[in-house]
């Protein structure tokens, strides 16, 4: 084996290494972006009243009117909606956000956070659309509400969509 040829195997074992390196750094990247998100999540549920998130009311706890956490459901909605958004950009991992999407969708449901979504959606529609989306196509993953840059022709990613909604998913 002569020194060319150790040379040729030192340069693409280096190449897979750098190849390597380059994976793991994105992964623990996204790592740290859903454990960020996390802990925000966890800031602004401390501050929801523990009523909005049961199911049966308790009669021992005090209930709260929803219009007094207005601005904590308001962070709640604005977290969920970067969620949704950084899915559609394929930031957050698939078993991440089928985790997240439960728990939306398990907010969603209960009493208190479904009219702090109605009177936010009426007083503010054109805000927090993805989650809009996400509320009302829960079968849909938004990562595949359009298909990745990669897989797009060059030619049809300079046209604008004809209408806004061009990337939500098909109605089912």
């Amino acid at each position: 084996m002569s020194l060319s040829d150790i040379a040729s195997l030192a340069t693409a074992a280096g190449v897979v290494l750098v190849w390597y390196q380059l994976v793991l750094g994105r992964k623990q990247t996204r790592t740290a972006l859903e454990d960020d998100l996390n802990r925000e999540y966890r800031v602004i549920s401390a501050e929801l009243p523990a009523s909005a998130f049961f199911d049966v009311p308790d009669a021992t706890l005090p209930v709260r009117a929803w219009q007094e956490d207005v601005v904590s459901y308001m962070r709640y909605f604005d977290l969920s909606n970067q969620q949704v958004f950084l899915r559609i950009e394929r930031r957050i991992s698939a078993k991440t956000w089928q985790l997240w999407a439960d728990g939306i969708g398990d907010n969603l449901s209960r009493e208190a956070f479904g009219l702090a979504w109605n009177y936010v959606r009426q007083h503010s529609p054109r805000s927090f659309n993805e989650l809009a989306s996400v509320y009302e196509h829960w079968d849909h993953d938004p990562a595949y509400w359009s298909p990745p840059v990669s897989r797009l022709p060059w030619k049809w990613l300079r046209q604008k969509p004809d209408r806004p909604d061009a990337w939500l998913p098909p109605e089912p």
